[in-house]
């Protein structure tokens, strides 16, 4: 199991923290189709179940980093459909992909990406284990693929919340987080993580804004 430069932390809202509560390989090609990932939606379903909003198909971002808010490591993948994991740099570049924004609820908007390394493997969640693994190209159309940061800042804990529109839309609240007693000696697995800690799991994580 393996683990995009930083932003800066922002200050998070009362209310959204009450509704948080309830190194680069070169190119090469893509991957066979015959190495998808399983995947709970159709694959033909495009984004139009009116709370997501497609604003931008295509490159968004070339070579960002998937950093960890507390620890200075970084997300590496390992091929399809193998898990990622926390390495101390760094880690892959990802191309962001298929930008739109997302009602999470309350009145707040959030602004998703899909992540595509540069051999065109696209980060998602596997829907069974919750770990992040890399699979073929983004799909637009697979919100497994969709990862979102919770919109205000945790500055305190370093980073943003960072939760996938399939969870989200089935009203699992699970966030991106390394489940480890030692998270910032890398290599632990990153998966989506039903509960929140306050910096133990490593669940905060720059994010692109």
């Amino acid at each position: 199991m393996r683990p995009l430069r930083k932003w800066l932390a922002l200050a998070v809202p009362a209310a959204l923290a009450a509704l948080v509560a309830g190194a680069v390989p070169a190119a090469s090609a893509a991957p066979a189709t015959t190495a998808s990932h399983v995947k709970e939606a159709a694959a033909a379903a495009p984004h139009v179940n009116g709370v997501l909003h497609v604003i931008h198909r295509g490159l968004v971002k070339d070579c960002e980093y998937i950093e960890s808010g507390i620890s200075d490591y970084y997300i590496e993948g390992h091929g399809v459909n193998e898990p990622v994991s926390l390495t101390a740099g760094p880690g892959s570049c990802f191309n962001l992909y298929n930008e739109y924004s997302y009602n999470i609820g309350g009145g707040v908007t959030a602004t998703v990406y899909q992540y595509q390394d540069l051999s065109g493997h696209c980060l998602w969640q596997n829907d069974t284990s919750y770990e992040l693994e890399l699979g073929v190209a983004c799909n637009a159309s697979d919100t497994s693929e969709d990862f979102f940061g919770l919109p205000g800042s945790y500055a305190a804990f370093g980073g943003w919340l960072v939760s996938v529109v399939a969870d989200w839309a089935k009203g699992l609240k699970y966030y991106m987080a390394v489940v480890s007693s030692n998270c910032p000696s890398g290599d632990e697995t990153v998966l989506m993580y039903p509960a929140l800690s306050t910096g133990e799991f490593c669940d905060t994580w720059n994010f692109p804004s």
